[in-house]
């Protein structure tokens, strides 16, 4: 039996992925997370029916690399999410303990365990601001610290591909929106109109126009997906593009709200570290198999409703 390591397990990019895997089953799970097990609320019926296998490990300490290891023994392929995905804060520290060491981390047990495949989540932010849509071939270079220690993140696995002899798939994401997501613009709104349902603050000036996936095809390919021989790096999104007023009046119009006021603080970008525009070139990706059922504004429609049912807001 095929036997997975989902590390970020209790997450939502790595929830969503095992629950895509025991829906297709046969395969053993395991997912790593440094939260405890009662708080891993997004997969504990699937730990609690003993569908998956949970272990609450911090994998940013390099003391438990030797358990990690043990734990990784027989895995066929690692899925490396585990993450501070906080693209918002300024904190240098965090993003390198909980990006850059993580990844190390894991690539150490990896080695000791004899596991050669590993799939690690980087972002669109390692390319920093553009002007058109970007091939995996672009320069890279990040404006945030999260950005950074992606990159940073990325040069590891390479590292560790050529001088251990390692398989890795590096993906860089564009925005990953679905209905049990932690943070992001679309969850931003909704929980701003309901507590304001007549003024909405918009941060930067509204024009922000990005890309945005859902979930549910990111992890509907990824399930299928087989790591190649070497290093292989691809952008992951869809074709079309989305602007922040379009995702407010989106969400106002889920929630049955007219006439909300939008209130904007001002400048291209939302904060230090943000950019007012970025597009992926998804050619070399539509190549492995990617494809997507929803484009980018079809995506954050269907995440605002889900997100709305799962909350049972009442309006």
């Amino acid at each position: 039996m095929r036997k997975i390591i989902v590390t970020g397990g209790a997450g939502f990019l790595g929830s969503h992925l095992i629950r895509a895997f025991v829906d297709r089953g046969e395969c053993e799970i395991v997912a790593l997370d440094r939260i405890d097990k009662k708080n891993a609320l997004r997969i504990v019926d699937l730990i609690d029916s003993g569908r998956v296998m949970y272990l609450q490990i911090d994998l940013a300490d390099a003391g438990f690399v030797n358990e990690l290891s043990r734990v990784m023994d027989g895995a066929d392929v690692v899925f490396s999410f585990a993450a501070h995905s906080n693209v918002k804060t300024f904190d240098s520290q965090r993003d390198y303990a909980d990006n850059t060491q993580i990844i190390r981390n894991v690539l150490n047990a990896m080695v000791v365990a004899k596991v050669f495949n590993i799939v690690f989540s980087s972002s669109s932010t390692v390319y920093g601001k553009m002007d058109s849509k970007v091939p995996e071939t672009s320069v890279l270079g990040p404006i945030s610290f999260y950005g950074a220690s992606k990159m940073t993140a990325e040069s590891l696995v390479s590292s560790y591909v050529h001088t251990n002899y390692l398989n890795a798939m590096i993906l860089r994401f564009a925005n990953i929106v679905g209905p049990d997501a932690s943070q992001g613009v679309v969850l931003d709104f909704i929980k701003k109109l309901s507590v304001d349902s007549k003024e909405l603050e918009i941060l930067g000036n509204g024009n922000q126009t990005k890309q945005y996936v859902h979930v549910d095809d990111i992890v509907d390919w990824l399930s299928r997906v087989s790591v190649e021989k070497g290093l292989k790096v691809y952008n992951i999104s869809t074709d079309g593009f989305t602007d922040v007023v379009a995702i407010a009046d989106i969400v106002c119009d889920a929630m049955g709200l007219e006439y909300v006021k939008y209130r904007y603080t001002g400048g291209e970008g939302g904060w230090e570290g943000d950019v007012p525009f970025y597009g992926l070139d998804i050619a070399k990706a539509r190549e492995k198999g990617w494809k997507f059922r929803y484009d980018s504004t079809d995506a954050v429609m269907r995440a605002v409703w889900q997100i709305l049912e799962l909350k049972k807001m009442v309006l």
